[in-house]
């Protein structure tokens, strides 16, 4: 309790040097000429209000960093999504221009047919880059649609014919023109298919 009154006493002697009040250095409040109490108590209200008004830009500064560091933590999650995003893109528009590749070896495989020795070489080295560059894309994400005998779903598969088979089921595939790729999750390119219709 003296000690509060000492800082007290010496913070208002600091206050009032100022005002030629030297004298007041070694006094108490209650040893002060009631004259001067009143100066006593200006300063003091002074004091007080100065301090709550401290207080409150303290508050308001602290708020300001937390909604600082709020807000920038939510910038930096945003453009990290948005890196993730945007390098996805880039994957999805290289992966369908590869499509047409797999295409063409899909096709040249298919279309070869009584090769002789050097061929049936020529033939077995397109085949394992076929299957070398299959390997590379599936590792990074690329997916074939498995369409053949399966339930048409316009989500995976696109009709560009139907045929009449009653043995099968409505809306099985029949065939497949085109395979379908999916990547990473997101179908880039439906299977084109032949959907069976019982009419």
């Amino acid at each position: 309790m003296s000690r509060r009154r000492t800082d007290l006493n010496e913070l208002l002697v600091e206050l009032f040097q100022d005002t030629n009040y030297y004298r007041l250095r070694r006094q108490r409040y209650w040893d002060v000429p009631s004259a001067i109490k009143p100066q006593y108590i200006i300063a003091l209200r002074r004091i007080l209000t100065e301090n709550q008004l401290l207080k409150q830009e303290i508050a308001m500064l602290q708020d300001k960093i937390v909604r600082t560091k709020a807000d920038f933590e939510n910038f930096r999650k945003r453009t990290q999504k948005e890196r993730v995003e945007l390098i996805q893109r880039a994957n999805e528009a290289l992966m369908s221009h590869l499509l047409n590749v797999l295409d063409n070896f899909e096709r040249g495989l298919k279309s070869a047919h009584n090769l002789d020795e050097a061929g049936k070489n020529f033939f077995d080295g397109i085949s394992m880059s076929y299957n070398e560059l299959l390997r590379v894309l599936s590792e990074n994400g690329l997916q074939k649609i498995d369409a053949e005998g399966k339930t048409f779903d316009p989500y995976y598969h696109e009709a560009v014919g139907t045929e009449h088979h009653k043995e099968l089921p409505e809306n099985q595939i029949v065939s497949v023109i085109r395979d379908g790729y999916i990547f990473k999750g997101k179908v880039i390119r439906p299977a084109m298919v032949v959907v069976n219709k019982k009419d």
